[in-house]
């Protein structure tokens, strides 16, 4: 099975990009696409040695284990360090996992298992469940629980060791609303731990009041990029356009994925005008920010024959404007992709326009809602055959048929195979 890093709109392949274009989704980060893989955990609780914080657990059905993934971080993703098996079926044949879970105890794992060898169960239903428990000398034992019963200590409680405790502290102070301003704006103006000020942003973001909004926006400056990147996600979740000009500053910020963030959350404030700051950044030499940027003009609608031409005369941006320009039903979309073709002096480049115009003669039909199957690449794959704009078309149709009379024959070619499907 594959492990992914899921982000705000992120597409990774499935059923069928992962083959004919790969250029346009994100890689995952081990494994491979398929797999029976199912339910899983983030370790963050103070119950088992620190080298277990922060890695994933995740069922395998298919593969009858439970595999132990390290990760660290990696610009705007993270990459895998280590996966080993943590829990194999041993002798015992029918194992099937499917979904694991931290006891209340926070030192030990509970294990759900199907126990049944096969797809379907026609009679009595089965299972198990195992809880898992660290026997090491180096096992730790839990940090006292604080009583959170005081204003006082529910701060303090912000930055206790175990992820549990720690959202149970943010959620009484969202409780206590205005109340409990002073202390969170407090703990964020302080020099404390980037684990208790983050969920001082979760916990004004869950307030919400005006005052809670204009200190979020405040840490979009913040000396911290984790800090920066939890107050960028709560202002595009909340739709704070009076966020917008922190957010359009962290494009250029030196953290992959603070500029990440950014960029979803200003896709998220339905403000076309933020299209010439997304446009500049096209080409982020990070390969998740400068998805998500694309993707936030997709969502933005916020297609501008000017800009988009400008992108295509800049050597830095232009493999950005190509991407972002597929599959992108748009009459500015078409235009642009018709100025280009006339400047570019490359034949590869003059190519690949018309491919990408030749791509947006018809549209996919919409998506039946059904599933496409354990195996979807033994049926057919998809095949543009819906009308969008007659007058979008007819634009398509002159440039293609401008590349029928290009001086390179690879350009000629590609017009010819981009006029087949037209009929």
């Amino acid at each position: 099975n594959s492990l992914t890093h899921h982000i705000v709109g992120g597409r990774y392949g499935y059923p069928y990009e992962f083959l004919d274009k790969p250029q346009q989704v994100l890689p995952i980060l081990s494994g491979q696409l398929g797999g029976s893989g199912t339910q899983g955990i983030c370790y963050n609780e103070d119950g088992l040695p620190e080298s277990y914080r922060g890695n994933l657990f995740f069922c395998d059905w298919g593969l009858q284990r439970i595999d132990r993934f390290e990760i660290k971080k990696a610009g705007g993703t993270y990459s895998l360090v280590r996966r080993t098996p943590f829990l194999t079926k041993g002798d015992v044949k029918d194992f099937r996992p499917f979904s694991i879970a931290v006891d209340a105890d926070r030192s030990s794992l509970l294990v759900v298992d199907w126990a049944y060898d096969s797809w379907l169960a026609a009679g009595p239903k089965t299972g198990r469940l195992y809880r898992l428990k660290y026997k090491g000398a180096d096992r730790p034992s839990p940090c006292e629980r604080p009583a959170l019963d005081t204003l006082e200590g529910e701060i303090q409680a912000l930055d206790h060791p175990a992820l549990s405790i720690r959202l149970d502290a943010q959620h009484r102070l969202i409780a206590r609303g205005a109340s409990a301003l002073p202390a969170l704006k407090g703990l964020l103006a302080g020099n404390g731990s980037e684990v208790g000020r983050s969920h001082a942003v979760w916990g004004l973001d869950g307030i919400g009041t005006d005052d809670a909004k204009n200190e979020i926006r405040a840490r979009l400056a913040d000396s911290s990029a984790a800090i920066r990147k939890q107050a960028a996600r709560s202002v595009g979740i909340r739709g704070d356009r009076e966020g917008r000009d922190g957010l359009i500053r962290l494009l250029d910020d030196r953290d992959a994925a603070v500029r990440r963030e950014a960029a979803i959350a200003l896709g998220k404030l339905g403000d076309t005008g933020i299209a010439p700051a997304l446009m500049a950044h096209l080409g982020d030499s990070d390969r998740f920010t400068a998805f998500s940027i694309r993707e936030s003009i997709r969502r933005l609608g916020a297609w501008d024959r000017a800009l988009l031409v400008d992108a295509f005369r800049d050597d830095r941006r232009r493999p950005a404007a190509l991407l972002l320009t597929e599959d992108s039903w748009a009459i500015p979309v078409v235009e642009a992709l018709s100025d280009a073709y006339e400047m570019m002096e490359s034949p590869e480049v003059r190519a690949r326009v018309i491919s990408n115009l030749a791509g947006l003669y018809r549209q996919y039909p919409e998506w039946s809602g059904n599933w496409f199957g354990t195996n979807p690449l033994g049926g057919q794959f998809p095949r543009k055959t819906r009308d969008w704009n007659p007058e979008g078309m007819a634009k398509v149709l002159q440039g293609l048929g401008k590349g029928l009379s290009d001086r390179d024959a690879q350009v000629r070619l590609q017009a010819i195979v981009g006029l087949g499907p037209v009929g």
